[in-house]
C-alpha cells in the first residue's frame, strides 16, 4: 500500500489495520494553536510541531487526525478522509476543504453529522464570502442516497444574504444552472441557465402570490341571497365582501368554512352578473380598495347573463374583495372561488 505524502503516518500500522477500520475516518476534534494533537478514542498523540496523531484500535475504525498549527504555511484547517483513497486535499485538489468526511466501508452512513440540541441552535452554520466560494459541498453516490439532508423544529433550511449583494439576476458573477439563492429582501431565485449571471427565476418572495392551490368551484357571495348583504350594485357604488367562506346557493348561509385560508394573497374567481340594466362595469379590487383602475367585468343591455374568470389580489388580512360598479346601470353579481394562491 502506498501512503499517500499528505498524510505523514505509520504505513505499516495502517497496513496491519483490518481494512473496515483504516477506510473511515472520523473527525477528532477541534483545533486549537500550537496544542498537541490527539486522535478520538485514542490516546497516542504526535510531536507538536507536527499535529498529527494516528488511531489504533478504536470501535468505528482507525482515525486520522491532522491538527494545522502553523507549522506548514501551505496547509490549514481540519481534514479526514481514507488512507488508502484520500478524498480530499485541503492544498491541492480540485475541491480544498478545512473539513471533509467520507465514509465508505458500510459502518456509517454519513460523511458528516452535526446536531444542536439548544435553543435557537444550528447543526451547522456555513458561509462562503470568498468569490465562487462554496459553504459547503454534498456528494452522495450511493443508491438512494441524498446529498444533503436537514431537520429542524423550526425549519429545515435557514438562506440568508448581505445587504450589500444584489439579487441574483443584478450580479456581476457568473451563475450556474441549479444554484440556488436568497437577495437581502427574502427573494428565492433558481439559476436555469449558465452566464454571467446567468437565467435566474424567482421561486418565492414577499411580493409574489406564493403556490396556486385549485378548490373545487365554490361560491363565495351571490347579492341575489339572503345573506351576508343582498341587492344589486348600481354605478357609482361599492360593496366589500368576505371571500373565505363557501356559501349555501339558496339562503347565503356558510357552508365551508376557509375555503381561501389566511395568508392567502390572490384568488382565481368566476364574477358572474344577471340581471343587469342598461349598461355598466364592475372593477374586482382587494378589499378595502375603492379607486377603479380597469373593469373585471361589463354590460351592455339590460336582461344580460355574463360571466368572467379572472385572478384577483385579495386584502390578506381581512380576506375581502371590493366590488366598485361603473356606468348608469346596475346589476346582480356572484362570485365562484375556483383556487386561491398563499
Amino acid at each position: 500500500m502506498t501512503t499517500p505524502s499528505a498524510f505523514p503516518i505509520d504505513a505499516q500500522a495502517a497496513d496491519d489495520a483490518p481494512r473496515s477500520r483504516r477506510n473511515l475516518l472520523r473527525l477528532a476534534g477541534a483545533a486549537a494553536a500550537g496544542a498537541t494533537a490527539v486522535a478520538l478514542g485514542s490516546a497516542t498523540s504526535a510531536a507538536a510541531d507536527t499535529g498529527y496523531s494516528t488511531g489504533g484500535a478504536t470501535t468505528v475504525g482507525d482515525v486520522v487526525r491532522q491538527q494545522l498549527n502553523g507549522s506548514r504555511s501551505t496547509e490549514y484547517g481540519f481534514l479526514f478522509a481514507t488512507v488508502s483513497e484520500p478524498m480530499l486535499s485541503n492544498n491541492s485538489a480540485t475541491w480544498p476543504a478545512a473539513v471533509a468526511g467520507l465514509a465508505i466501508d458500510g459502518q456509517t452512513a454519513n460523511g458528516a453529522h452535526f446536531r444542536s440540541e439548544t435553543d435557537m441552535g444550528h447543526g451547522a452554520v456555513i458561509e462562503a464570502s470568498g468569490e465562487y466560494g462554496i459553504g459547503v459541498r454534498a456528494t452522495a453516490k450511493g443508491i438512494g442516497g441524498t446529498g444533503l439532508w436537514a431537520l429542524g423544529d423550526a425549519a429545515a433550511l435557514e438562506l440568508h444574504s448581505e445587504p450589500s449583494v444584489p439579487s441574483p439576476p443584478d450580479r456581476s458573477t457568473a451563475g450556474w444552472a441549479g444554484m440556488m439563492a436568497v437577495d437581502y429582501e427574502y427573494n428565492l431565485w433558481f439559476c436555469t441557465t449558465n452566464g454571467t449571471p446567468g437565467q435566474w427565476r424567482k421561486l418565492a418572495g414577499r411580493q409574489t402570490g406564493g403556490t396556486f392551490h385549485p378548490v373545487t368551484p365554490t361560491r363565495v357571495y351571490d347579492s341575489r341571497s339572503p345573506a351576508p348583504a343582498q341587492g344589486k350594485l348600481a354605478g357609482g357604488n361599492h360593496r366589500t365582501v368576505a371571500i373565505k367562506d363557501g356559501r349555501d346557493l339558496s339562503t347565503g348561509a356558510v357552508n365551508a368554512s376557509d375555503i381561501v385560508p389566511a395568508g392567502a394573497t390572490a384568488i382565481a374567481v368566476n364574477v358572474g352578473i344577471t340581471q343587469t340594466a342598461t349598461g355598466g362595469w364592475l372593477t374586482v379590487n382587494p378589499g378595502g380598495t375603492t379607486t377603479i383602475g380597469a373593469s373585471s367585468i361589463n354590460w351592455s343591455a339590460t336582461g344580460q347573463v355574463l360571466a368572467n374568470g379572472i385572478i384577483a389580489k385579495i386584502n390578506e388580512t381581512t380576506r375581502e374583495l371590493t366590488i366598485v360598479a361603473g356606468g348608469a346601470g346596475e346589476t346582480h353579481f356572484f362570485l365562484d372561488v375556483t383556487g386561491y394562491w398563499r
